[in-house]
This record gives C-alpha cells, structure tokens and sequence, in this order.
C-alpha cells in the first residue's frame, strides 16, 4: 500500500516537471512571437525589393502558423497534464484514507481475533460460546437441582458443578458419606430417580425464574417411587407437597404404591371391571 502512494507521488512530481517544462516551452513560443511581431513591423517598415518582401513575408507567415500550432498544442498539453495530476491527487487522498483504515483495522484485528476464538472454541478449555452459553444455563440448573438433591438426599448427594465447563462435561456427584466424587451411572436405582427428579424440578424452576411465566403448570411423575425406601419416601412426598403448595403448581404422581394413596389430597384411581373394562374412580383425602 505505502509503495502505490510512493509510486503515486512520484508521478504527481513527474507530471508537474513535465508541466513546467510545457509552461517554459509556451514561455519560449510566446517570446519567439514577439520577436515574430517585431521583425514582422519592421518589414513592413522598410522599403525593400517586392520580391524579397514577398519572400519574407511567406516565411514569417509560416514561422506564424508553426508557432500557432505549437501554441495550441501547448495549451492542450498544459489542460491534459492538470487533469491528470488532479486525478492522481484524488487517488492519492483515496490511498491515504485506505492507509488510515489499513491502520483502524489492524488496530481492531486482536480484539476480533479474540473474539473469534471465543465462539470458534479456540481457548485453553476447547470450550466454544456455543458450549459456554449452554454450560451457564446447566449450571443454574444444576445449582437449583442441588436443593432438591440434597433435600430428598438426607444430605448424602450434591451435583458438581465447576466441571460444567469442561470439554468432555459428564455429570458427577460429591458423595458427602465417602468424602469423594462419583459418575452418576454409579448410583443405585432408587437414588438415580432422586437425581432424576432433583434435575427436572431445577430445570422448571431456572425457567421460571429467567423467563418470568409459568411454562410448567403441572408436573407428572411416573414411578420411580418403588426404589425409594420408607424414608426417603416420606421426604420426597413432602417436599413435593410442599413445592406444589408454594409455587401453585399441580403436581402429579403415576405410581402403583399403595403407601402413596393417604399421602396426597386427590387420588385418581384407575379400576377393572370385568363386565365394563377400567374406569377412574375420584377419591379425597380432605
């Protein structure tokens, strides 16, 4: 870029000693014409031979037309050469704007280099914005869903959360009985539906909280409760009573226990009736 600029300047200095030299020319000519006009008085002047007189006057008349012509070309030379350096001057001023821009751009580029990296995943983690986007929202849920966890836990269980970020992200929980970390797949039957459960109650209520409205009005869950022991039973049961409770939403359980029937206050009962077929049968505990 700076060697075009160069190269444009160059021929600006080069168009305005051509011009120069054009102006000393026309200087030249100009001069010739007076000397022209000056002989040309004098010839008229003097008394010379006719023959001699006609002789000159033709020679000076050429002399005449000869500088005439050069007078004009001259001219038009002198009108070319300034539209040519008025054009390199505009194209010189394009040039050195482009420099500037040239100057911003590269001033701009480690910024958006870094930007680009970002979203592109090319950071120390491998993590791209994509990713990083979607890992905030599983830390919010998983945060949330650590309050039931643990509620439904007894203390035992909490979700990881820092690793969310990581590249190659599996989901683990601290167990607080041996004082290490374990892969969730590890968990017995009964305490994978708590983790279960414990995700899909964080996920309604990270919702509820960005968003601000109501996108789950119920909550249905389907079995999963024979896994539980008596206590644990219990504490499931109540918490969810009481989430439904607090938060206005109507939550559902589908599950054969019997143990369950007294513990909510609307039971709908599916029947067999050999002669009918099944039917659903309202019952309530208040």
């Amino acid at each position: 870029m700076l060697y075009k600029i160069e190269k444009i300047e160059e021929e600006i200095l080069s168009f305005f000693n051509e011009l120069e030299r054009i102006k000393k020319s026309l200087e030249d000519a100009k001069k010739n014409w007076e000397i022209y006009k000056r002989d040309w008085e004098a010839l008229t002047q003097k008394p010379l031979e006719e023959e001699k007189l006609h002789s000159e006057l033709e020679l000076k008349r050429n002399e005449k037309r000869l500088l005439e012509n050069t007078l004009g070309n001259l001219n038009k030379d002198i009108g070319r050469l300034e539209k040519e350096i008025l054009h390199l001057q505009e194209v010189l001023i394009a040039y050195e704007k482009l420099i500037k821009d040239k100057k911003s751009l590269e001033e701009e580029y480690p910024i958006l280099e870094a930007l680009y990296n970002i979203v592109a995943g090319k950071n120390k983690k491998g993590v791209s914005f994509h990713s990083f986007v979607l890992s905030l929202f599983a830390q919010l849920i998983l945060k949330r869903a650590n309050f039931y966890f643990k509620e439904f836990s007894f203390g035992r269980y909490k979700f990881i959360e820092d690793e969310v970020l990581q590249k190659k992200f599996v989901l683990e929980v601290f167990d607080h009985y041996t004082g290490s970390k374990r892969e969730t797949k590890t968990l017995s039957g009964g305490e994978s539906f708590l983790a279960t459960l414990s995700l899909a109650l964080g996920t309604s209520d990270v919702i509820l909280y960005l968003y601000r409205t109501r996108p789950f009005e119920s909550l249905f869950i389907d079995e999963g409760f024979g896994s539980l022991d008596e206590n644990t039973l219990e504490k499931v049961v109540n918490t969810l009573l009481s989430l439904a409770h607090h938060s206005g939403r109507i939550i559902g359980i589908i599950s054969h226990l019997k143990e369950l029937k007294d513990k909510f206050p609307v039971i709908l009962e599916v029947c067999k009736n050999q002669l009918s077929g099944s039917y659903i049968k309202l019952n309530k505990n208040f």
